[in-house]
């Protein structure tokens, strides 16, 4: 993989959602949305938007434009983070690229889903449930 993969290997870009949220702001140059306007693009919930996008913006990905435009995002100019993704995006008109692309991507979203689950607080047992 290329050196551009440090935010598929850091688990930033960790589901197909947050990749497909940077391909449209790769692909359109300057463009600034917030989620309900993406979900347009992207036939998503604006929920899981606004939800992917914090997360973007949390790892440094895509920037904020408060409080100019609150809730709205773009892509940043010439940062590390902004040509890394714009290199990614690049590559992944390459059929062979897109295939490893995808492969990085699904394996963090497993493992993303797998630390969900066990992290997350278990049910009770039949046994410590109270008596109806």
């Amino acid at each position: 993989m290329e050196q551009d993969d440090a935010y598929l290997r850091a688990g930033v870009i960790d589901t197909p959602l947050k990749f497909r949220i940077l391909l449209v702001f790769c692909r359109h140059p300057g463009l600034a949305l917030d989620a309900a306007q993406l979900g347009g693009w992207l036939r998503e919930s604006p929920w899981a938007l606004d939800e992917a996008l914090h997360a973007l913006a949390d790892a440094g990905v895509v920037q904020p434009m408060a409080p100019q435009r609150p809730g709205w995002y773009q892509l940043p100019g010439d940062t590390p983070a902004g040509l890394a993704v714009r290199r990614l995006a690049w590559r992944f008109d390459d059929p062979l690229d897109r295939e490893r692309i995808y492969a990085r991507i699904d394996a963090a979203d497993h493992e993303r889903q797998l630390r969900a689950v066990t992290l997350a607080p278990q049910p009770a047992t039949l046994g410590d449930l109270p008596p109806l």
